[in-house]
């Protein structure tokens, strides 16, 4: 999916229920589309308020996939990562936002800071994400960079 088509898919969402973009985080693949890292992603991986979460989950319309949570990502995330995941449509997955992760607005977008970004992608650490892991390094450190001395 392209950014137009990730820009609509992510505001049906925030519409469909009536989400702030502060209430609805983007992270893995989308953040870095967001960022400029990607051309394309293959899906939404949408964090948002627990309680809402906690709804969709139990409701029986949604399908509900189990995630592997490993010791590693235990090791390197600062949050408890998330053991399942609910699946809105053929585009957006939703998991509940965890408590005390820091986000910002990247046009009009809610999404996780890159740091976090990283950390997500260091703790799967998948062959397919090694190249997210360059990317997000070397962005980061142009964030961050010193400015020139005059």
């Amino acid at each position: 999916m392209n950014l137009s088509k990730f820009r609509e898919e992510y505001f049906k969402v925030l519409e469909q229920f009536n989400l702030e973009p502060s209430q609805a985080l983007v992270s893995a693949g989308g953040s870095l589309l967001l960022f400029g890292l990607r051309e394309e992603t293959g899906d939404i991986d949408l964090d948002i308020p627990p309680a809402l979460y906690h709804h969709l989950k139990h409701s029986g319309k949604y399908e509900v996939k189990q995630l592997t949570v490993t010791q590693r990502m235990r090791d390197v995330l600062h949050w408890e990562p998330c053991s399942e995941l609910v699946v809105l449509n053929e585009f957006v997955d939703v998991h509940p936002m965890p408590i005390g992760v820091k986000g910002w607005h990247w046009d009009g977008v809610g999404s996780y800071v890159p740091e976090h970004v990283l950390f997500q992608k260091l703790a799967l650490n998948r062959e397919k994400d090694q190249k997210d892991i360059l990317a997000l390094d070397a962005f980061i450190g142009k964030i961050y960079a010193p400015l020139p001395r005059t």
